[in-house]
């Protein structure tokens, strides 16, 4: 009957939730970690809503190979990265070993950027989760005299502001080559590009203090929650044999750790190899298996954990915060199982806004966003139920 005294008798249950977007490539998951309610319910002819999964919390720290060369040998890097050179167009090229290869007679700074916005949070600090940068790296000078016009440097860089890597540019690289002795291998700050004003953040220790012409595998990881940045640095073998074999994420021995946000919160699109040398035209720098940060997955968590809505009232919304913002957008996965005695569907006990498809709720989430939600309607069923 349609009496004041009746109330819906039904339990919904939300048993996990999923975040998928396109750039990741794959369906994450997360299971019931916990038995935190949300209740829906404490009026006359009212719903319960059960959460099983209160709080989601869905990352990711991982990283993605970006280039390793292994392309035919030519004077076209190719693969995205735009060249700048001293000797157009064989000073930036791909050897025969399938390596980016640098170096001219001609005296200057040869450098190939790529902007690589959408593959990961390029303003550092607003990621979820730790980034990682590896690659291999080597120069041919023994004691490289550094970054001044007319000596030797090579550099990595881990992210720019503008494409310019030699100037007017502001950002985090790993170098090798200073003007002092010994020659260590360096996490900089600079300001003003490569050739302007480096700043150490850390100072390699160990095989990292000296390694001169030494063919390297370096690992640089930034944790945003507290700016601390760590240097790992492996020495390989002197002849080179497994510079291109190596995964420069094997490189575990930490040579230094320190904290810097100097430029973590401005957006540092920009990634790029960088060698400045003489006339020498025997010297020279190599690079291979470029690896960069992979997205973080944004954790997504449930704002409240109550609530309520009279059956004759009809809506709860439910909603969920996501940090960080979205860089690519995509869709929250809500996968949702009836309680017992409850119906989905209009003329039954609810409906939800976007629907129930099968077993899910798709909730698209926008470009940037920081929240989403849906909605679930009450029906009044004309039954006289019992609050849940």
């Amino acid at each position: 009957m349609n009496g004041t005294s009746e109330v819906i008798n039904t339990r919904l249950l939300v048993s996990r939730i999923v975040r998928s977007l396109p750039i990741d490539g794959v369906r994450t998951e997360a299971g019931t970690s916990n038995d935190q309610n949300m209740t829906m319910g404490s009026t006359t002819r009212a719903i319960f809503l059960s959460v099983l999964f209160g709080l989601v919390s869905l990352s990711l720290q991982a990283q993605q190979l970006l280039d390793d060369f292994n392309r035919p040998a030519g004077n076209v890097v190719g693969g995205g990265w735009t060249e700048t050179e001293t000797s157009s167009p064989t000073a930036a090229r791909i050897n025969g070993a399938g390596q980016l290869e640098m170096g001219s007679t001609n005296q200057g700074s040869d450098f190939v950027a790529q902007d690589i916005t959408g593959l990961y949070g390029t303003t550092f600090s607003s990621n979820s989760c730790q980034l990682t940068w590896a690659f291999c790296m080597r120069q041919s000078r023994p004691t490289p005299g550094g970054f001044a016009l007319g000596s030797y440097a090579v550099g990595y860089v881990l992210g720019s502001t503008t494409s310019n890597l030699n100037s007017v540019s502001n950002g985090y690289a790993v170098v090798l080559g200073n003007t002092s002795s010994p020659d260590p291998v360096r996490l900089v700050r600079f300001s003003g590009g490569l050739s302007g004003t480096l700043t150490t953040i850390i100072s390699g220790a160990g095989a990292a203090a000296n390694p001169g012409a030494g063919y390297l595998a370096i690992r640089v990881t930034y944790l945003p929650s507290t700016n601390t940045w760590t240097l790992f640095v492996s020495v390989l073998n002197a002849t080179g044999s497994n510079f291109s074999s190596t995964n420069p994420l094997s490189a575990t021995t930490s040579v230094g750790t320190a904290t810097d946000n100097t430029y973590t919160g401005v957006n540092l699109p920009f990634i790029g190899a960088y060698w400045n040398h003489d006339i020498s035209g025997t010297d020279g720098a190599l690079f291979d298996n470029i690896h960069v940060p992979q997205l973080c997955i944004p954790t997504v968590n449930f704002t409240g954990t109550s609530g309520s809505a009279a059956e004759n009232v009809g809506t709860i919304t439910v909603t969920m915060s996501i940090f960080p913002a979205t860089v690519t957008g995509g869709n929250i996965v809500v996968t949702v199982t009836n309680g017992a005695g409850v119906v989905y569907g209009v003329g039954n006990d609810y409906t939800t806004t976007p629907a129930v498809v099968g077993t899910d709720i798709t909730i698209p989430v926008a470009v940037g966003a920081t929240g989403a939600s849906f909605t679930i309607n009450v029906n009044d069923d004309l039954l006289d139920e019992g609050n849940e």
